[in-house]
């Protein structure tokens, strides 16, 4: 016996099915970025910031001990409400770096850099924002490293303490 035939059954099975393929196939080839909220132009310019208040020397400073990781942790949670604050002081700095030195602020040299920053502390629109990022970069670099900051707990040997890590909630 022959069954009935059903073309809009099996046109439907070819399209979905076609479909699935060619989305998993399109997923892949996409770079999956490592930020939560900030792009990587942010990313590149808040780890110059935290290098330039905690700059590496006989410790790893604060990019290397994991600051960015830590800012874009809390701006995709507890600091959820300071994503626009970051969004335009960091551009604000690349947009002064620019204006002043032609180059994006994570490009300029350290003396250049410093120099930015100096004129953005002394900003008032601009002040704030320092303030905010000066604050936690501090937080990540002195914190628990669980927040995502302080990485193999650099913060805490730079200060001589002698930390034994209490694992409990994350």
């Amino acid at each position: 016996m022959d069954q009935p035939r059903n073309p809009r059954r099996r046109k439907f099975l070819r399209a979905a099915t076609s479909a699935a393929a060619g989305g998993t196939l399109m997923s892949c080839g996409a770079a999956k970025s490592p930020w939560r909220t900030l792009s990587a132009l942010e990313a590149a310019t808040a780890a110059a910031i935290c290098d330039r208040i905690i700059p590496p020397e006989e410790f790893p400073g604060a990019a290397a001990a994991g600051a960015v990781e830590y800012l874009d942790r809390q701006l995709a949670g507890h600091f959820k409400k300071l994503r626009t604050a970051y969004t335009r002081g960091l551009a604000g700095v690349d947009r002064d770096a620019q204006a002043l030195f032609g180059a994006p602020f994570a490009k300029l040299t350290a003396g250049q850099q410093d120099q930015v920053l100096q004129a953005l502390e002394k900003q008032d629109s601009s002040r704030a924002f320092f303030a905010m990022i000066v604050s936690h970069t501090m937080q990540s670099y002195y914190g628990d490293p669980r927040h995502g900051g302080n990485r193999d707990g650099a913060g805490w040997r730079s200060i001589g303490y002698d930390s034994t890590i209490v694992r409990g909630r994350q």
